[in-house]
């Protein structure tokens, strides 16, 4: 199992199409992401760690709701911590401070930070629940932590495409040798209940051929799936072909993404 996880960019064939890629999946989930946050708790003076920030697209928006507080990205890789620093140019009143972290341990204190946000990284992470669990050490007593993730059983389409089946089929086995989870998102609870977390609330979003342009659906679903299955070069085509069914209402297709929030119990009685 990869220590490292299921996920590095920089063994992906294109990494400025990744890129693009991540980019593009971040404006989209912006505003749904804000009202996320937002309702989960995030407020403007906490002390927020992201984990997995990447290229910093969701940790720009962590900075601007968390206006008057911090904000701590971490991430495996140092060169997308670097693009991280210099993608976002408005920092909190307490500063952005980036941080390279491999595996689950965590450098920091406890009770350190008031709100965790894990977005997409739990279905890479091969130690995903030592990692909940030191998440849950970090936060303080009613620290907030809110996960969403990914789910391929969300997924549908009709009729069914034996091509993107077999594609879907092979990204799930090939993820799994690499120590992530496809499937991670209907787990989230058990998981979050097992790192100590109490008030613990899931939801699903989901997002079909009516809810955005087909091609931009099918690019964020099918695009890491088909680097995993080095089915790169045939996802294009296979989009220009099946827009015309779409269009036509001769296919369908649809995917969907977990929401978990949950609370770290308050064990200290106030002063």
């Amino acid at each position: 199992m990869s220590h490292e996880g299921s996920y590095i960019i920089d063994q992906v064939s294109d990494a400025t199409l990744e890129l693009q890629r991540l980019e593009q999946q971040s404006k989209i989930l912006r505003p749904l992401e804000q009202r996320v946050l937002t309702e989960s708790g995030l407020r403007a003076e906490h002390r927020v760690l992201e984990i997995g920030c990447g290229p910093g697209f969701i940790t720009s928006l962590l900075c601007e709701l968390a206006t008057d507080g911090e904000v701590l990205a971490t991430d495996t890789d140092p060169k997308l911590l670097a693009r991280c620093e210099q993608y976002v140019t408005k920092r909190p009143a307490r500063g952005l401070t980036t941080m390279q972290v491999q595996g689950a341990k965590l450098p920091l204190a406890d009770h350190r930070c008031d709100f965790s946000y894990l977005r997409f990284v739990l279905q890479h992470a091969p130690e995903r629940q030592a990692l909940l669990t030191e998440v849950h050490r970090t936060l303080t007593d009613g620290g907030i932590i809110c996960v969403l993730d990914s789910d391929d059983g969300l997924v549908l389409q009709h009729p069914e495409d034996p091509m993107i089946t077999q594609l879907l089929s092979t990204a799930d086995e090939r993820q799994q040798r690499k120590g992530g989870d496809r499937r991670v998102g209907r787990k989230l609870a058990g998981m979050l209940h097992e790192a100590g977390f109490t008030a613990i609330r899931t939801k699903l979003f989901t997002f079909t051929t009516s809810d955005l342009p087909f091609p931009v659906l099918a690019r964020i679903l099918l695009g890491f799936k088909s680097e995993l299955s080095g089915r790169r070069n045939e996802i294009e085509p296979w989009i220009e072909t099946t827009a015309a069914k779409v269009q036509a209402g001769e296919y369908f297709l649809a995917a969907g993404v977990v929401l978990a929030t949950a609370q770290k119990a308050k064990t200290h009685a106030p002063a």
